[in-house]
């Protein structure tokens, strides 16, 4: 079974289940299942799948991605759009895992919801509830969810378990099956071996001119000079028009007033303090007090309290920063120290306060009343807002009118310059090549390419819509159309000659380690039939089949080989990545049981029984889903995933 699932298939679905099940059920990323919503099937905008009567849109499995960015990154385009559509597949798979569930009259009580609320430190810290307010708060800030979602994502997942544990109940891994993978991962091999990198024969070889001309014509389709283009542009850019742009006071007030909202400060307090956390052991409690009353009367006594932060704090956020917390508003901490806080004054002594997860020496260093910053306070940060802003839309707008004037009877000279342009001409480019400030992304390209080729260098050619460049914006007019054609050998030399170094050097190392293997066989050693062919033998240290060496990359590669072979026994020639390599175990070492202690043993069960698991839990899912779907009860709208998937 475990050789069943190391297999590409079953391992990329555990996958699956290992970072969203797992990692979602830790982080809470998810968003919780929602009773239903717009839309249908057969609208891509609507819905994903239909199960049962619960339908999962493309709205819950937009907040769900942005949920799970959030926590990894926005990453590549290609890592998003992969991401995506396991997500959405995953979502499918445990709402159709919950349907079963309740289909089974598997049902999570209050007191097992109540049960695992208990078991977050972050909610019950030292075993006493943080209470509603900040228990929200915290939910909020820390998954994007009210407490009622959070509770139902919560509920759904421990069904969700139990139903795993229904499925999964008569795995079992028996002790044959540990001592084979303890063996599996304790056998290790050393061989002696020689490497031939394909590069290292490119690059000795002196290809006569005239086969990489033959070269060249056997293979001439490949070499083609693409189409390449030159335009006349104009370009807007913010730079130039930011200099005749002004800003002036009545814009400036009227985007502060607009955005007033955003400058309202809380009233707030920078503090900093000394952390002392509470243990579970209640024996330690009256210690602990002690312990933080000696604190307070070091700090009061003149004591450095950056030093004693930095020794005795058990917060590792401010500890380094000498129990500096920073600003802290009202709603962000527990009660009892809030109330504290806001009734010192920065300088006042330091004080002591008891809370539910500990105690904490505290001392104000600044306060803040609750007021809304002035525009003049605000200038610095507004201006090149409201500046960027004014030349953007300036930007744009230019654009435009030279693209009307154009489209109006205008020359492109003459259109450009009643907008305070001037129109330059570029250089032939290809499609994918970047043009001087244009960039190798910004659309231009596929504008330019747009164009009819018919237009070329009329003076009534017509123009782009205004494109969004780096700069600003261009307007661009076809200027002349290099025809895609055929290549001439002085044109692709260099690539030809890169090509027929690459095929011959991976020819001459495949025929040259082959050689060596047969040489090898027949003498019966690796040592001699190299001397001979000048080649050097190395020697790996002793590796398992999970390990990465330094120059043949990962052991399971040459592993099935090296370790079926007796010590002594050579290897024919095999591929490794992109060389080749032959090799003779000079070391094979069994793994010797009695060296698997107890602790071992169980953690190689555990870990056993895990896979085992995954792979069932699989298995089942997709069985799920295929039953589900041929009785009706699962509809899944493929064009809507498509869609989302492509534009990710």
């Amino acid at each position: 079974m475990l050789k069943l699932f190391r297999r590409k298939n079953i391992a990329v679905k555990a996958l699956l289940f290992v970072i969203v099940f797992l990692v979602g059920g830790a982080m809470l990323v998810y968003l919780v299942p929602g009773a239903g919503g717009c839309g249908s099937l057969t609208d891509p905008q609507g819905m994903v799948a239909q199960i049962g009567d619960r339908a999962l849109t493309q709205a819950e499995v937009q907040q769900d991605f942005q949920r799970f960015l959030a926590q990894v990154g926005t990453q590549s385009p290609v890592f998003r759009s992969l991401i995506l559509d396991q997500l959405i597949q995953d979502l499918i798979s445990r709402q159709a895992a919950t349907y079963e569930a309740q289909r089974l009259g598997l049902q999570v009580t209050p007191e097992e919801l109540a049960a695992r609320l208990r078991g977050f430190s972050w909610v019950y810290p030292g075993g006493e509830f943080v209470g509603m307010d900040v228990y929200g708060q915290l939910v909020q800030q820390q998954f994007r969810m009210s407490v009622p979602q959070f509770e139902e994502q919560l509920r759904q997942q421990l069904l969700q378990a139990k139903l795993l544990q229904w499925v999964t109940a008569g795995v079992t891994v028996a002790p044959a099956e540990v001592e084979r993978e303890y063996r599996r991962q304790n056998e290790t091999v050393q061989v002696g071996y020689v490497l031939f990198r394909p590069e290292e024969y490119a690059r000795r070889l002196q290809p006569d001119p005239e086969a990489v001309r033959a070269y060249f014509e056997e293979h001439q389709e490949q070499y083609l000079m693409p189409e390449r283009r030159a335009v006349r542009v104009v370009a807007v850019d913010y730079d130039t028009l930011g200099r005749r742009v002004p800003v002036s006071r009545e814009e400036l007030e009227d985007y502060y007033q607009r955005h007033q909202q955003d400058y309202h400060l809380p009233e707030r307090a920078k503090i900093r303090r000394i952390l002392l956390l509470r243990s579970e052991a209640e024996e330690g409690e009256e210690a602990l007090r002690q312990q933080a009353g000696e604190f307070l009367e070091q700090v009061r006594a003149g004591r450095n309290f950056a030093e004693l932060a930095r020794q005795h704090s058990d917060d590792p956020t401010s500890r380094e920063e000498g129990g500096e917390v920073g600003w802290v508003r009202r709603g962000q901490t527990v009660p009892e120290l809030e109330q504290v806080l806001f009734s010192l004054s920065p300088g006042d002594p330091a004080v002591l306060v008891e809370t539910s997860y500990g105690f904490e020496i505290v001392q104000v260093l600044d306060y803040q009343r609750e007021h809304v910053r002035s525009l003049e306070e605000m200038r610095g940060e507004i201006e090149p807002i409201v500046k960027m802003e004014k030349v953007r839309r300036l930007a744009r707008e230019q654009a435009r009118q030279i693209v009307a004037g154009v489209r109006g009877g205008q020359s492109l000279e003459e259109a450009a310059q009643a907008q305070g342009w001037e129109v330059r001409d570029s250089a032939l480019f290809e499609r994918n090549e970047a043009v001087g400030s244009f960039g190798p992304d910004s659309g231009f390209q596929e504008a330019a390419f747009r164009l009819s080729a018919d237009s070329a260098g009329q003076a009534d050619a017509p123009v782009s819509e205004p494109v969004s460049v780096p700069p600003g914006y261009a307007v661009l007019q076809l200027k002349e159309v290099q025809p895609a054609r055929p290549a001439t050998f002085e044109e692709v030399r260099g690539s030809v000659l890169a090509a027929f170094r690459e095929e011959h050097g991976r020819e001459q190392a495949r025929e040259a380690a082959h050689e060596l293997a047969a040489q090898a066989a027949e003498q019966g050693g690796l040592s001699a039939p190299a001397g001979q062919m000048g080649l050097e033998v190395k020697t790996t240290d002793p590796f398992s089949r999970d390990d990465f060496l330094a120059d043949l990359g990962a052991a399971r590669d040459i592993a099935p080989v090296a370790f079926s072979l007796e010590p002594g026994e050579v290897s024919p020639a095999l591929p490794v990545g992109q060389a080749w390599v032959v090799f003779q175990v000079v070391e094979h070492t069994e793994a010797d049981l009695s060296q698997l202690t107890e602790e071992e043993r169980e953690g190689l069960r555990d870990a056993l029984l895990q896979q085992k698991r995954l792979l069932v839990w699989s298995v089942f899912q997709e069985s799920l889903k295929k039953r589900l779907r041929a009785q009706g009860k699962l509809e899944i709208n493929q064009a809507a995933i498509d869609q989302m998937v492509g534009s990710s």
